[in-house]
């Protein structure tokens, strides 16, 4: 499944993978570097837009 967040004042402007257990993987950055953070983080619960199954 993909996460779609609001992080840039427009919408779907960041997307991660969601891993189960309210966990998604993602690169907040243009650093390269991957992290897994939580959907109930208050600042990607606050920025999230939807989520999607891709089949």
């Amino acid at each position: 499944d993909l996460v779609f967040f609001n992080t840039l004042g427009r919408p779907f402007s960041h997307v991660g993978i969601y891993l189960g257990k309210g966990e998604f993987i993602h690169a907040p950055n243009s650093r390269g570097q991957v992290r897994v953070d939580k959907l109930t983080n208050s600042y990607w619960s606050q920025r999230f837009e939807m989520a999607r199954t891709l089949l």
